[in-house]
């Protein structure tokens, strides 16, 4: 199934059974971003954050780009519950104006109330557009079904910016 943002425009495949939606006006504010989205399988155990910033000329080629992936990554391992987050791999790729930057992560999370942290793998797309920035990331959790990580790339790989 193809989520679209509908005040953005962007959009990804994500499996029609994951639960979840756009995020709501609070979630948007609390996490101080202009759109975004958020699906779980609990059967996966997986989840998918897909998150959009406005950004005038976002692309432009005088943007580091190493320095505004360190810092995506940087603000993921600072969330509520990340204990780690490190990055394995990137690979970036220009095309028609877009620089998309592929990324492979190591996270580690633990909420409260949990004895013990959960282990998890992640796939994530930063797209610099002419209008903002797009990170859609998937974590799914290293105990999982094996499947899981074949599905964390194709919505990787389908990821639309506006």
């Amino acid at each position: 199934v193809r989520f679209q943002d509908a005040t953005v425009g962007f959009s990804f495949e994500r499996p029609q059974f994951w639960e979840g939606g756009p995020l709501d006006s609070k979630e948007l504010q609390d996490q101080k971003v202009n759109a975004g989205a958020f699906f779980k399988s609990y059967q996966d155990s997986a989840f998918i954050n897909a998150i959009w910033n406005n950004l005038e000329k976002a692309n432009s080629p005088e943007n580091d780009n190493d320095l505004i992936v360190e810092l995506i990554v940087k603000s993921m391992a600072s969330g509520d519950g990340t204990e780690q987050m490190l990055e394995t791999a990137r690979k970036v790729v220009s095309e028609n104006g877009v620089i998309k930057t592929f990324i492979d992560l190591n996270a580690r999370f633990k909420t409260q109330g949990q004895d013990a942290p959960l282990d998890f793998l992640g796939k994530a797309v930063i797209v610099r557009a002419g209008k903002g920035i797009l990170l859609v990331v998937t974590f799914y959790s290293k105990n999982g079904p094996p499947h899981v990580s074949g599905l964390a790339d194709r919505i990787i790989a389908s990821v639309q910016a506006p």
